[in-house]
C-alpha cells in the first residue's frame, strides 16, 4: 500500500488519535493532502504517521484516495453524536 510505514504497518494509537482529531477540525476543508498532515505534526514520527493514515484506512475510519485523506462518513457521523471528545 501507498505510503504504509515498514516500521509502524498497524499504525500507533497515540498518533492515530491525534491524527483523527486534526481531521476532524471544523476549520479546514474536508480533504486534506498527506503533505498537510506531516506537515501539521511536523513533532511526530513521519513513519508514525504513514503507518497510522495506512492502518486507520484499512480498518474503514480514514477515506485514502492517492494523496488525499478525510475522515469517513461513519466516523464524521459518530464525531457529531458527541462520542469522540478530547
Amino acid at each position: 500500500m501507498q505510503g504504509e510505514s515498514k516500521q509502524f504497518p498497524d499504525g500507533e494509537p497515540a498518533t492515530e488519535s491525534i491524527i483523527v482529531l486534526q481531521l476532524l477540525r471544523g476549520d479546514r476543508p474536508e480533504w486534506w493532502s498527506r503533505a498537510d498532515v506531516l506537515r501539521e505534526l511536523h513533532d511526530i514520527d513521519p513513519d508514525a504517521i504513514r503507518g497510522s493514515l495506512a492502518h486507520l484506512g484499512r480498518l474503514g475510519l480514514l477515506d485514502l484516495d492517492g494523496e488525499r485523506v478525510r475522515v469517513s462518513e461513519g466516523l464524521r457521523h459518530i464525531d457529531a453524536l458527541g462520542l469522540i471528545c478530547i
